[in-house]
């Protein structure tokens, strides 16, 4: 008989933002990215030079050259089926310029339709940032592990929960068969989400909540600093193997750069429930009792085989929709 999911340890602040926040919007290179109207004044001084100066002498700067996978993007809900390549590379910007805004970071983005690229550039950022943002962009799209949010934790990062949830039911009545990705774009007279708010369609396996029935929009935290953000980029290697019952156990080892960052976030958020979000859908969702030290961690998560195949697929195979072509 399946068990519910949990995490195990091998043995051997997030910043609270004001969900009430006016918002505003960066228009740059065709790109519309989200910032909190709070921090426009600093990325007057900040955002605004960088992009006056960024061909000129001496200016440092951070580039990701992206190449995108338009038939996945589309596949996953990122876009509709009939948008066109214009359409769909500006709604991956958007995606990529979420997870940076709710970090609050400065960049830019710019995308040719052509060669199906978009260039993120920010300011010179160091080292660990660099390696830090590029297992995030691999990741997006593939596979994410994000925090659940519920009723019971979202006070303690500043977020009116059911006031968020009033948002998205209206945006439903008025956007039927919309991918629910698009919620999260700029559009005049849309209340947008709250920054660190991401909604994901759910299909998960093994649960008996009513609301996470198939389909059901469930809330996840985006992360407010790169060593917070884990995924198919920093996983270095899996394991399966089965419980007493045959049920899948998996086996995820993270990248030995990001053992401490693992360890950080699951004992800091011992009650929390962290999803993994596999194509743009959350697939399961398991309870955090202890910090998970050492980098390597079990999910006993109930599934059969070909289950458990798939999700080890996700996570350790090849080609999300965004592939990180170089970093310069």
């Amino acid at each position: 008989m399946p068990r519910s999911g949990i995490l195990h340890r091998l043995e051997g602040s997030a910043r609270a933002h004001d969900p009430r926040a006016p918002r505003s919007e960066y228009a740059h290179g065709g790109a519309s990215v989200i910032f909190p109207r709070a921090i426009l004044l600093l990325l007057a001084c900040l955002v605004g030079p960088a992009v006056a100066q960024e061909r000129a002498p001496g200016v440092r700067r951070t580039v990701y050259d992206l190449e995108v996978d338009l038939e996945r993007a589309r596949a996953i809900g990122w876009a509709s089926g009939s948008a066109s390549d214009e359409e769909v590379l500006g709604n991956v910007e958007q995606v990529v310029g979420r997870r940076l805004a709710a970090m609050e970071r400065s960049f830019t983005l710019h995308h040719d339709v052509e060669s199906r690229r978009i260039e993120l550039t920010m300011p010179q950022i160091q080292p660990r940032d660099r390696e830090l943002f590029g297992q995030m962009l691999a990741s997006l799209g593939q596979c994410e592990f994000l925090l659940l949010l519920d009723e019971q934790h979202a006070g303690e990062v500043g977020i009116d929960l059911a006031a968020e949830k009033k948002k998205l039911e209206t945006w439903l009545q008025t956007n039927p068969g919309v991918p629910l990705e698009l919620f999260h774009s700029a559009v005049p007279g849309q209340e947008l989400p709250h920054p660190r708010l991401l909604w994901v369609t759910t299909n998960l396996w093994g649960q008996a909540d009513p609301a996470d029935k198939v389909g059901a929009p469930r809330a996840l935290l985006l992360p407010d600093r790169p060593e917070g953000h884990l995924g198919s980029g920093s996983i270095e290697g899996t394991l399966l193997t089965q419980d007493q019952f045959g049920n899948g156990r998996d086996g995820y080892e993270v990248r030995a750069s990001r053992a401490d960052d693992l360890a950080l976030l699951t004992e800091s958020h011992v009650g929390w429930r962290l999803g993994i979000v596999l194509e743009n859908r959350l697939r399961t969702a398991l309870p955090m009792t202890e910090k998970l030290s050492g980098g390597f961690f079990f999910v006993d998560v109930g599934l059969n085989p070909s289950e458990t195949g798939l999700l080890t697929a996700g996570i350790s195979g090849h080609g999300g929709p965004v592939h990180v072509v170089e970093i310069r």
